[in-house]
């Protein structure tokens, strides 16, 4: 399905366009006047648009950048539960597969060019690195993982 040349929803053309947009195609944001919205943030665009520079088509990289963020994803949900013994131990060891699979079942993002997969990737980090602080450095991982400066209490 990656290399199909026929899109698998409308956002994906959106998708493809911003993220030409974003490689200097044109305005990745409209200005006040039109009657357009974009309300996705632009990191994805920027990703996506460079790497549709190396496969020459914008929908083929946002299919893969969404194929490797689920791959991400299944991984960082059983490296959240080493903290805990959970997977150690074996017990739920195979829900991080139950819920990739979940996410191939039930919904169309997986695989798809779209935002939402490397956004849930991006999260999972964020929560792995507060998941593993030690209780002395508690301040400086929580600022880390929601990418803020100063403390956070």
């Amino acid at each position: 399905m990656i290399g199909l040349r026929l899109p698998l929803d409308p956002n994906e053309g959106w998708n493809a366009y911003h993220a030409a947009a974003a490689m200097g195609a044109g305005p990745l944001y409209p200005g006040p006047q039109s009657f357009m919205i974009n309300n996705y943030p632009p990191l994805s665009f920027y990703f996506v648009g460079a790497l549709g520079g190396v496969f020459g088509d914008n929908i083929i990289a946002g299919r893969i950048v969404s194929l490797l963020s689920l791959v991400a994803v299944a991984f960082r949900h059983f490296f959240c539960r080493l903290p805990h013994g959970l997977a150690r131990a074996g017990r739920h060891s195979s829900r991080p597969c139950s819920s990739s699979a979940g996410l191939l079942a039930f919904t169309d993002y997986v695989g798809m060019d779209d935002p939402q997969m490397l956004a849930h990737a991006i999260a999972m980090a964020g929560f792995l690195v507060l998941l593993r602080e030690p209780p002395r450095y508690r301040g400086r991982r929580r600022g880390c993982s929601a990418l803020r400066r100063g403390r956070v209490s």
